[in-house]
């Protein structure tokens, strides 16, 4: 006849291999799930860069007065946006991360502006938030601006 000790040393035994089993298993997959979440986002910003660079190198191309509104989805890890130029390109600069803030650059052989000015030497924000947002990228007189619409 079994002892109620060793049964209970048994089941001790079982529940501490499964708790090996599951811990490592779980601390493997929250590791993966942060990792694919960055890479989510940093696709994500990559994509809303690419595309209004361009949409206005196209609009530049067509001539003034042509414009394009554009529906861009943005993470929420979004600090800021700005266009910064120079005599030979524009640059424009997305920064985005949760602990550690990255910036994704986007250069344009095309001046950019933002809504109210093109004097853009030291920086000049676009106001783009998490979530959806209506851009409106419109060509005029040389230069490409980049507003946001309702």
């Amino acid at each position: 006849m079994r002892q109620k000790g060793q049964s209970s040393v048994e089941y001790l035994f079982v529940v501490a291999l499964a708790l090996m089993i599951i811990v490592p298993g779980s601390m493997i997959f929250y590791s993966y799930s942060n990792n694919s979440k960055d890479a989510l986002v940093h696709s994500q910003v990559f994509k809303v860069g690419n595309t209004l660079v361009d949409t206005a190198l196209k609009l530049y191309s067509i001539g003034d007065g042509s414009w394009e509104t554009i529906e861009l989805s943005l993470p929420e890890q979004i600090d800021s946006i700005y266009v910064y130029n120079t005599t030979a390109y524009s640059e424009l600069v997305i920064t985005y991360g949760k602990e550690a803030l990255s910036d994704g650059v986007f250069f344009s052989e095309v001046q950019l502006c933002n809504e109210t000015s093109c004097n853009c030497t030291n920086g000049c924000v676009i106001e783009l938030y998490e979530g959806i947002n209506n851009v409106r990228v419109l060509s005029e007189e040389g230069k490409v601006y980049i507003r946001v619409v309702g």
